[in-house]
């Protein structure tokens, strides 16, 4: 048991110190300056300070919802979403503004019987550190104003939420320079933590009982009997099943499977081997 614990302790500090090592978030594209792309592949365009709200209200108001976080592709979905009873929506004309969302250049028309757009962002964090990956955006930017210059913010509300099963959000706005710079942060909920620290402990129990079992019926000579061959079989077998029903886990590699699973199944392997070669040397006598 000491030198399972030798073993497999540093092991598995030794891999997340290399996952610490690459999951260095990118510097945030905030845009303390005042300048934001126009569209997708443009020059930047300078937007006038309104961080004083001179207006005697905002113009629109508009919704932001962050949901379905998928680790492995680094994306999250954002739903946008303008909110038509605000008392100042009328004084949109047609087609007199246009929506800048992280490059995407949206025109708004009065024509349309909706107001939400869906985009994808991106994402930024360490899916080998589940579950207690976090994932971040801080660079995240979000301006309404008028269509023809595109240089001048206009004063408007921003609410930004976030949900998705599994996941805790937390989310903020602020208005800087005319540019709302949106920042997301999520991580898994204290459910999932748990449930996968419950199946880790629960995979440990299971394989260092069929070990002991292996071993004390091969140091204390006992027979072995066909049953005792079914169980670290089907284990061999069950033991990554259990692993995979854990809430979102990526693909094995990541820092637990060092701290628990590579080591279960080389437990209950070996202890299948053990008896099954014992059996056959009873056979043979």
């Amino acid at each position: 048991m000491a030198v399972l614990v030798v073993i497999i302790v540093p092991t598995a500090l030794n891999y997340a110190r290399k996952h610490d090592a690459g999951s260095k978030l990118g510097s945030s594209t905030g845009y303390a300056n005042g300048t934001v792309p126009n569209s997708v592949g443009d020059q930047p365009g300078t937007f006038s300070d309104l961080s004083d709200k001179t207006q005697d209200a905002a113009l629109a108001s508009f919704n932001l919802h962050f949901s379905n976080i998928d680790p492995l592709a680094q994306t999250a979905k954002a739903r946008l979403t303008l909110d038509q009873t605000s008392s100042t929506y009328q004084e949109i004309s047609d087609g007199a503004y246009t929506l800048l969302f992280n490059g995407n250049q949206k025109k708004i028309n009065s024509s349309e019987l909706t107001y939400e757009w869906t985009y994808a962002i991106n994402i930024a964090g360490d899916t080998g550190k589940y579950p207690f990956d976090t994932y971040e955006d801080e660079g995240i930017y979000f301006v309404f104003a008028p269509e023809q210059t595109l240089k001048n913010g206009i004063s408007s509300e921003l609410y930004v939420t976030g949900s998705h099963t599994g996941w805790n959000f937390e989310t903020s706005a602020v208005f800087k320079e005319g540019i709302y710079i949106v920042a997301l942060s999520a991580n898994r909920q204290s459910s999932t933590k748990g449930f996968s620290l419950f199946v880790v402990v629960l995979s440990w129990v299971l394989s260092l009982c069929q070990f002991f079992i292996a071993a004390q019926s091969l140091i204390r000579n006992r027979p072995v009997i066909p049953p005792m061959l079914a169980v670290p079989a089907t284990m061999l077998f069950a033991l990554p099943s259990l692993r995979n029903i854990q809430p979102g886990i990526p693909p094995i590699g990541i820092v637990l499977d060092f701290a628990g699973f590579y080591w279960n199944m080389a437990l209950v392997a070996l202890s299948l081997i053990t008896l099954c070669l014992m059996f056959i040397f009873q056979l043979e006598v």
